[in-house]
Formats: C-alpha cells, structure tokens, sequence
C-alpha cells in the first residue's frame, strides 16, 4: 500500500527557496570535493574529511571527527539544527 501525501503549495514554496537560497553553497562544497583526489581503497579519507570540516566550521557548523579505535580519523558528525 503506498503512503498518501498532502501537497502544501505554501510549504513546497518554503522549500524551494530554502534550495535556491543554498544553491551557491551547494556548488561551492561541490566543487571543492570535486578537486580533492579520492580513490576508494588507494588514496586517504584526510583531504576529504579536511576540507568537509573547514567548510562546515567556516559555515558555523558544530563539526566532530569519528575515530576508529586505531586514532584514524574515518568519518566526521555535524548537528545541524532545524527552524
């Protein structure tokens, strides 16, 4: 059985600015991982991990690095908090 859903015009509209205002930031972060080499399995997570955190920090985003048990930095959480 498929869920049936409501369409808001007012909300639809809400969200499509909110896109559109992010657009730019959107193709910046884009454009930056774009440029970092990221090979699975031959080049290192750092430079991806480096260059997600310094925008999320530039962007007043809380940023922490997850570890593996090793010390090796293998992912980062953000908490990004709604209206």
């Amino acid at each position: 059985m498929c869920p049936q859903y409501h369409h808001d015009a007012g909300n639809h509209a809400q969200i499509l600015a909110a896109a559109e205002e992010d657009h730019e930031f959107v193709l910046e972060l884009t454009s930056a991982l774009v440029r970092v080499p990221s090979r699975a399995g031959i080049d290192s997570y750092d430079p991806i991990v480096d260059v997600l955190s310094r925008w999320m920090r530039e962007h007043a985003l809380p940023v922490e690095l997850v570890r593996a048990g090793h010390g090796a930095v293998v992912g980062l959480t953000v908490e990004i908090r709604g209206a």
